[in-house]
């Protein structure tokens, strides 16, 4: 039977070094160290291998939870995070991603798209597209003989083209400073009418904006415009906090 014991120890398939097959292994658990440690294979999904490793491109570190490999393969169903580092002194312009379908509870894993028409410059903040809240370029235009509000954060110009039949009101809301706001003004009614102007920073506290009617001339608040094809093009900033422009 061959040897069966050595200094009173029996010798087992459990203990024996020299087996050719173990269906056991010792696994020692640990989360730290950089490693390099190797992952290992086999060429097989069944039979007795020999466990292999790749010392040169797939290694993982404990401490980091990180795989290295030189390429990964597959199908990503979904990924809940990606990496978004900041940029704002690249001074290019750069491509927004935007997707085709809106998923509000987030559970549905998203395609994003990109075009050329939507563009944005960290360096210098421009924003650029083609239409703006379904306005072409912040411009809109209206024959609406009513006060007109307009929303200088949306609409950089107006073209207003009305047979006015009384005075009417043109206030401009949320014009932040260093922005500028145009007005091209037509009365077509065959009376003489007036034009009141104010405005404001937010949407609240209105005031009368001063309008220069000419080099030299007084600044005021409300103007006439002429009967049949009168026209005026107002300009109004505001400049430091303050609401003012003219009129030509």
């Amino acid at each position: 039977m061959g040897i069966t014991s050595i200094n009173g120890i029996t010798i087992t398939a459990s203990t024996s070094t020299s087996a050719s097959v173990a269906n056991t292994i010792s696994v020692l658990n640990t989360a730290t160290g950089v490693g390099p440690y190797y992952l290992t294979f086999v060429d097989a999904t069944s039979g007795y291998k020999t466990l292999l490793v790749d010392n040169s491109t797939l290694t993982y570190n404990a401490t980091s939870n990180t795989i290295t490999a030189t390429s990964f393969e597959g199908t990503a169903s979904q990924a809940t995070r990606i990496l978004c580092p900041v940029n704002t002194s690249n001074n290019a312009t750069n491509y927004l991603l935007f997707s085709p379908t809106f998923n509000a509870g987030g559970v549905t894993g998203l395609i994003p798209s990109e075009s050329g028409n939507l563009t944005f410059n960290p360096f210098s903040t421009e924003f650029r597209a083609g239409i703006v809240n379904m306005q072409s370029n912040g411009q809109i235009s209206t024959t609406s003989d009513a006060n007109l509000t307009v929303d200088a954060s949306l609409t950089q110009s107006i073209a207003w083209n009305v047979s006015l039949t009384t005075t009417r009101s043109l206030t401009i809301n949320n014009l932040a400073a260093g922005r500028q706001f145009f007005a091209y003004i037509r009365n077509t009614n065959g009376t003489q009418r007036q034009i009141v102007f104010s405005g404001s920073a937010t949407t609240t506290g209105q005031t009368g904006i001063n309008m220069s009617v000419g080099a030299g001339a007084a600044s005021v608040v409300t103007q006439s415009i002429a009967a049949t094809t009168g026209t005026m093009l107002v300009y109004i900033q505001n400049i430091g906090g303050t609401l003012a422009g003219g009129i030509m």
